[in-house]
């Protein structure tokens, strides 16, 4: 569970700071102060894990990052044309382990990735989010993949969390909160209000493109557009196993 009082934090002040978590993402961190992550001209931001830990897989935040109520804004993340792109946010993926709270997240995603899984906060989250949020554009004009304003996938818990995020992508499952939740994730009292657009490949929910999962006190209120098909105010598909 989360680390108590007593446990020595790591603060991070700057962009350098947040870029050097990916030394030890184990780790227990605090956002001391409000963070401008824009990158440097004609650069990406980095996200924290995502690195190859095989030929398959990548690496994981498994460690604690308390935002204390900050803000990181300006992120910039570059959605790759690699088969797929590595889980591409703030956070690429976030372990079983890991504990994000506490932080707003402000910046844009974009690129020519075909598939993957992106959010602002994290591309995929396993481990434990709560009072995140999130704000800016995801915009995949080519992708087939996973896209939230907060997470891409999530088979984790998220909690008293939110999005205004807009999300648009060509085709796979978008959500103005989570992209597609997995059957062991949950949702509980979270909302969203960006926008989410569906082209003719995309399934479209105002809060969950896909959900497999647990969501208890939820709502959206962002306009949901697609362009062939249907589309969900709140969830595009339900899945119950």
């Amino acid at each position: 569970g989360p680390v108590s009082q007593y446990t020595a934090y790591k603060l991070v002040n700057s962009l350098t700071d947040l870029n050097n978590i990916n030394a030890d993402l184990a780790g227990n961190y605090a956002l001391g102060r409000d963070v401008n992550a824009a990158p440097s001209p004609g650069t990406f931001s980095m996200s924290i894990g995502g690195f190859f830990a095989n030929a398959t897989s990548y690496t994981e935040f498994t460690g604690q990052f308390d935002g204390l109520g900050h803000t990181i804004s300006n992120l910039s993340i570059n959605a790759s044309a690699d088969n797929p792109s590595p889980p591409g946010g703030l956070f690429s993926a976030i372990g079983t382990t890991g504990i994000v709270r506490n932080v707003n997240v402000q910046g844009a995603i974009t690129g020519p990735a075909f598939l993957g899984n992106f959010g602002m906060l994290a591309g995929i989250n396993n481990g434990t989010v709560a009072s995140a949020n999130s704000s800016g554009t995801i915009a995949l004009p080519n992708f087939s993949g996973n896209a939230g304003g907060l997470v891409g996938d999530s088979s984790g818990l998220i909690y008293r969390s939110s999005s205004s995020t807009d999300v648009s992508s060509f085709g796979g499952y978008i959500g103005g909160l989570v992209g597609e939740e997995e059957g062991a994730g949950a949702i509980r009292q979270s909302f969203a209000s960006g926008n989410v657009f569906a082209g003719p490949a995309a399934g479209g929910g105002g809060l969950v493109g896909l959900a497999r999962g647990l969501i208890s006190e939820c709502y959206a209120t962002g306009a949901v557009t697609a362009l062939q098909g249907e589309a969900g105010g709140l969830v595009h598909t339900t899945v119950f196993s």
